[in-house]
């Protein structure tokens, strides 16, 4: 068990973690594709209450704080992609080209195969005798054997007609007669077959690309990232499309975790600080590249509670994104001072005056958690 996780959570946890990785949105909200609006909301819901990081606020789960995490996240983005139409249409296209889920065929009647045709029998060789065995009059009188008792076949008897023995040679003969089969070499028509599905899935992967290059063009850094992906899993070799996806991916979590701040920013002009805790939340899950979300989810934790502990967690990755920031290092070493963790403090203090030697407040802290 994993802090205020039950069992059951775990489990459930990492399966929903797998599907994240492995499978749709529908298999992660547990939806069938002709959902209807109410189904669509009630799954949400449901996980959504059930796997919130802010349930478990201030509690050790054991290591799983990122992969809940990442699985609220992704039910959300499911959520919001599997309830906007023009959205859900594009993605069940992309799953579709990417052969995760097959559009369903057309009914068909199906026709009982015809009997493949007898092939006619050939004609007797030349010189033969044009009656074959099956061509004689049948006759009249009783099998010779009919009332008498059986007696043992002769050991090795030679066969009587001479049509049997010219069709039906003894397999040592036809051994001794035949030459040694060459090994076949495969013909154009069947490499061809081979070539076939590798050419598609180039084809596919260069379509995806494309797709990618038109969403970056149109700023939809996101969108280029599952695009560019894509086509790497259809041709999984190819160094353009690996470092285009690399730079969509960081490029498209930065847009999402702007967006994100944004409202964040706008809840705080509200005063709303729980809304502002949640989008701060939702930017961090994207992993951005630059400090900011971090710093001000820190700054909310430690201002409601006197939390130290929680906001140093964000503070200190605040400095691992930015650490050229004097107010990001200000707000750690003022958190590692209020834990008692004077040498970390002391350090941090003197990282600060490196990079602004006339930092007052920063003299004063290095002067304290001196000795």
């Amino acid at each position: 068990m994993s802090g205020g996780l039950k069992p059951e959570d775990v489990s459930e946890l990492h399966r929903l973690s797998e599907v994240l990785r492995e499978g749709t949105h529908y298999e992660l909200l547990g939806v069938a594709e002709d959902f209807d609006r109410t189904a669509l909301k009630n799954a949400y819901h449901n996980l959504s209450r059930r796997f919130h990081p802010d349930r478990y606020y201030r509690q050790d789960l054991g290591g799983l704080e990122k992969m809940l995490e990442d699985v609220f996240a992704g039910v959300n983005q499911a959520y919001r992609t599997l309830g906007d139409e023009r959205a859900r249409a594009q993605y069940d296209q992309d799953l579709v080209t990417a052969q995760k889920r097959k559009p369903k065929p057309a009914a068909a009647a199906v026709r009982p195969s015809a009997a493949p045709p007898r092939p006619a029998s050939s004609p007797p060789p030349a010189g033969a005798s044009p009656r074959s065995p099956s061509a004689r009059p049948p006759s009249l009188s009783p099998p010779p054997n009919v009332g008498r008792p059986a007696s043992p076949a002769p050991a090795a008897a030679a066969p009587a007609d001479p049509y049997t023995v010219r069709f039906s040679p003894p397999a040592a003969a036809t051994a001794a007669t035949k030459p040694a089969a060459e090994p076949k070499k495969p013909s154009s028509a069947a490499m061809d077959a081979l070539k076939a599905p590798i050419i598609e899935r180039l084809k596919k992967a260069r379509g995806f690309f494309k797709l990618g290059e038109a969403d970056v063009a149109a700023n939809e850094w996101s969108k280029a990232a599952r695009n560019f992906k894509l086509a790497m899993e259809f041709d999984p070799r190819n160094e353009e499309y690996k470092k285009r996806f690399a730079e969509a991916d960081a490029k498209g979590r930065r847009q999402q975790a702007e967006k994100q701040i944004e409202l964040a920013k706008k809840a705080e002009s509200f005063s709303s600080t729980k809304e502002a805790f949640f989008h701060y939340h939702q930017a961090v899950g994207f992993d951005p590249p630059m400090g900011e979300p971090f710093y001000r989810l820190g700054k909310i934790i430690q201002a409601n509670g006197n939390d130290h502990k929680g906001a140093l967690t964000y503070f200190r990755r605040a400095v691992d994104k930015d650490p050229q920031v004097v107010e990001y290092r200000m707000a750690l070493a003022n958190v590692y001072e209020a834990l008692t963790m004077k040498l970390n403090a002391n350090r941090e203090f003197k990282a600060i005056l490196a990079l602004k030697p006339d930092h007052e407040e920063a003299k004063a802290g290095l002067k304290r958690t001196a000795g």
